[in-house]
């Protein structure tokens, strides 16, 4: 190395407002410009090192034992315990563990956040594993979800090196995503700001023009006097007493007061009650599709996609499956992961014949009745068909390509329930004074042999 080289090293004084971090980022940072001269990394930074040190760090360096600095790992371990103290160390450590993610915080912005603390105290002694088990728990739980998602399950069965992976990924894309959000905000917000400053100027011209008038009129301002009663404030025409006069002491009719009491408050008290309904049932109806020539499909409008049992996808055999990376929250709050998604399956309902996407999920063998689990046809099957319902009725009207079908819900569900016997409830009722003899019954039959048989005490 040349002078030019060590020329360009920067310098560790050792004073107190120095950063030590720093001061080492910027000596790899220079010392990756230097020529390798056979020398390896570490080689090089033990032989550059000492040049960098000035004054109180200089005189610190020459005290240490020779044989304690055989590899540059000792040089950084014991610079580091040296000018990076303890009780800052500890804080860090501290931040590290205790991380998590901000109310309203992307997640580009959370995971450069936690990489900058690990960049602060790289001497953290934190083992991989445990610092990306610690950030996928720092984060809000529809965040882990996506992680999971993207995981294809459970995240904590991946390696360290595959969880890092991940996040990189998905911080990439949600600070892409957050980049053109700003953007689009920037251009929305600009034509506000003129509207509002011109709305502000508009508004002091106002005001303006009203503190002007305000003083015009209280300059013409005159005390008038009533010609009447004598009473300054009021004039003649709008004088009290000539109003007295005119009308003397009011009358009220009490037949008329009587009677308008007796109506009604309003008149939507004489309307009728509408007449309680019952249950009308589930709306399932007969579907055929693949080789089964009879099927049963229930309308759910509150679902966002087509489901299908694995069981009766395994029955029809619709061919492959597409993977999909979907995860289902069902009704208690559970995570469920379909086995994949079966496309462009015609269904067939009465005339119509319609092209539907099935999510295929596991959910178990047959009913013990022996009925079978029923397809669920959401939103998007509906929305195809332009499904119109009648609840009341139970009546459902579909029409595709200008045919359409009407469909009895209730001859549909009658029809379907001849095959199957119906489960059964039964409920035991006692009458009180029944129960309240069968418990002194009981006493007097059961107590008095269980206090003899007692062991004096």
């Amino acid at each position: 190395l040349k002078t030019i080289h060590y020329n360009q090293l920067p310098s560790f004084h050792g004073l107190p407002n120095e950063d030590p971090l720093y001061f080492i980022r910027e000596f790899y940072n220079v010392l990756q410009t230097f020529p390798p001269h056979g020398l390896n990394e570490d080689q090089l930074k033990m032989r550059c090192f000492p040049e960098t040190l000035k004054d109180r760090a200089k005189a610190w360096f020459m005290t240490l034992a020779p044989d304690s600095l055989t590899t540059w790992e000792k040089v950084y371990s014991k610079f580091i315990g040296r000018y990076y103290s303890h009780q800052k160390t500890q804080e860090l450590r501290s931040q590290i563990v205790s991380f998590a993610q901000q109310p309203n915080e992307p997640l580009h912005e959370a995971w450069e956040r936690f990489k900058d603390l690990q960049r602060q105290c790289p001497h953290h002694n934190f083992p991989p594993a445990l610092l990306m088990n610690s950030f996928y728990d720092s984060l809000h739980q529809n965040f882990q979800y996506m992680v999971d998602n993207a995981a294809g399950g459970d995240i904590g069965a991946k390696t360290a090196e595959e969880m890092m992976e991940i996040f990189e990924t998905m911080s990439t894309n949600s600070s892409q995503k957050s980049s053109r959000g700003k953007k689009a905000m920037v251009h929305e917000i600009a034509p506000g700001q003129d509207m509002i400053a011109h709305q502000i100027a508009e508004l002091t011209e106002q005001m303006r023009l009203l503190n002007a008038r305000s003083f015009q009129s209280v300059q013409a301002m005159t005390i008038e006097s009533c010609g009447t009663c004598g009473v300054h404030g009021h004039r003649s025409e709008v004088c009290p007493s000539a109003f007295d006069q005119d009308f003397g002491e009011p009358h009220i009719d009490a037949n008329a007061l009587q009677g308008y009491q007796n109506q009604p408050a309003t008149s939507t008290m004489h309307h009728d009650l509408p007449k309680k309904e019952r249950d009308p049932g589930g709306f399932v109806i007969k579907i055929a599709l693949g080789n089964e020539k009879e099927a049963s499909g229930m309308l759910d409008l509150g679902a966002e996609i087509n489901l299908m049992p694995f069981s009766i996808f395994q029955r029809l055999g619709l061919g492959d499956l597409r993977p999909t990376r979907m995860c289902l929250q069902l009704a208690d709050r559970s995570i469920r992961y379909p086995k994949g998604v079966v496309e462009d399956v015609l269904v067939h309902v009465g005339k119509l014949i319609v092209p539907v996407d099935f999510v295929i999920l596991d959910v178990g063998e047959v009913h013990e009745n022996g009925k079978d689990h029923t397809i669920l046809l959401g939103i998007p099957f509906m929305a195809t068909t332009n499904t119109l319902i009648d609840v009341k009725n139970g009546m459902l009207n579909m029409t595709v390509l200008g045919e359409s079908v009407s469909i009895s819900v209730r001859e549909a569900t009658s029809a379907s329930s001849v095959n199957f016997v119906e489960e059964c409830a039964f409920v035991d009722i006692t009458d009180p004074f029944v129960e309240e003899i069968a418990q002194q019954e009981w006493k007097a039959r059961y107590i008095p042999d269980f206090e003899d048989n007692k062991e004096p005490t």
